[in-house]
């Protein structure tokens, strides 16, 4: 194996007219995709084109990295499934492997007598030059050597996946200002927010806006996400709809009321949020809330639509309070969304075995 090092894979990005990114399970790992989002940002503004690669069973389930790279917000536009862009990597100056191992391995196709033998696998070897991120010179899920490891146009930049792309992408904005973090993803969403997003006048889109959906702050412990982002309240408004955001329930993922109010959005307490709101989006099911001072699904008292993750089959007594407090509402639980390779959007980290039994 060839080892690289920074400043090697650094230069060979600011070369690069051309780069493929095949993430896997590594990146999964080291929760990176929030930093590799920032990488497509950077890439885009030095005008490299970028695009991504995604083998149908990388991860630990079906559509894993879809799910990692639309948490990040890449653009849907520029990821292809496999066997859609597999052609392009001979045409491709770099391709960065982040945390892949058999899904880039030229045995399946090479070696009869491997056991991964037939396996559809993304070319990666094809292109000019290819780094590979990865821990340590482990094997992969599939317990056996990769020959791309050892080809001449294959490097090796060992270590843990956050930290090189935290390294990477403080070489490439040196000049630029921000600085990134490997801590936390909240971090690179605040700076990636005020670095690079652009003011808009939204206006003659929200003086036509006919309807509202309110976003509450989540209370279950632990809990930081939140269910509309200031980029999505945006594209919302756009379409017609003006988004109502709770004070203060962005900042456990790093948006502020302030950046809220740039996307359009107007802030609002918690009881106007719940109690007079036709729509509501969030991420965890209704619970007690200790700002109303009894259970969410109590408040619901003009709400039309619920959209959450519900789980239907553990929450009954859940879904048995709902129905008798609100019966002519209408609930969308969003891990019964089939998972369909196509629809990224709607990609919501559930099986699709949870429809069973449910209309």
């Amino acid at each position: 194996m060839q080892e690289t090092h920074l400043n090697d894979v650094v230069e060979a990005i600011k070369a690069a007219r051309r780069i493929i990114i095949v993430p896997g399970y590594g990146m999964a790992q080291s929760r990176c995709q929030h930093l590799v989002g920032s990488l497509v940002k950077v890439l885009n503004s030095r005008r490299i084109d970028c695009k991504f690669c995604i083998h149908p069973v990388a991860g630990r389930l079906p559509g894993h990295m879809n799910v990692l790279l639309a948490e990040a917000e890449i653009p849907y536009s520029i990821v292809y499934e496999m066997e859609k862009i597999n052609d392009d990597f001979d045409k491709t100056d770099l391709v960065l492997v982040i945390g892949a191992n058999d899904i880039v391995n030229p045995d399946a196709l090479e070696n009869p007598k491997s056991v991964i033998a037939g396996m559809p696998v993304c070319e990666v070897w094809k292109s000019k030059e290819v780094v590979v991120m990865k821990r340590s010179k482990a094997t992969g899920y599939a317990a056996i050597e990769n020959p791309l490891f050892y080809k001449p146009n294959c490097k090796m930049l060992f270590g843990d996946a956050s930290k090189s792309l935290t390294d990477i992408l403080n070489s490439l904005t040196k000049d630029l200002g921000p600085t990134f973090t490997s801590q936390t993803k909240q971090e690179v969403r605040v700076e990636v927010q005020e670095t690079e997003e652009k003011e808009e006048d939204l206006t003659p889109y929200l003086n036509k806006c006919v309807k509202e959906i309110a976003v509450p702050k989540e209370v279950s412990e632990g809990e930081k996400r939140v269910s509309i982002t200031p980029s999505i309240a945006k594209k919302l408004a756009k379409i017609g709809f003006r988004v109502k955001v709770e004070d203060g329930a962005g900042l456990g993922s790093g948006f502020s009321n302030d950046q809220y109010q740039k996307a359009g959005c107007t802030i609002a307490d918690t009881r106007d949020v719940w109690e007079n709101s036709e729509i509501i989006v969030k991420v965890r099911g209704p619970t007690h809330n200790p700002k109303l001072g009894y259970h969410e699904a109590d408040a619901l008292h003009k709400t039309k639509i619920l959209i959450s993750y519900l789980y239907p089959a553990q929450n009954q007594e859940l879904l048995q309070r709902l129905c008798e407090n609100r019966p002519e509402l209408t609930v969308l639980a969003l891990d019964c969304t089939p998972r369909i390779t196509r629809a990224q959007k709607l990609d919501t980290l559930s099986s699709t075995a949870n429809l069973a039994g449910y209309r």
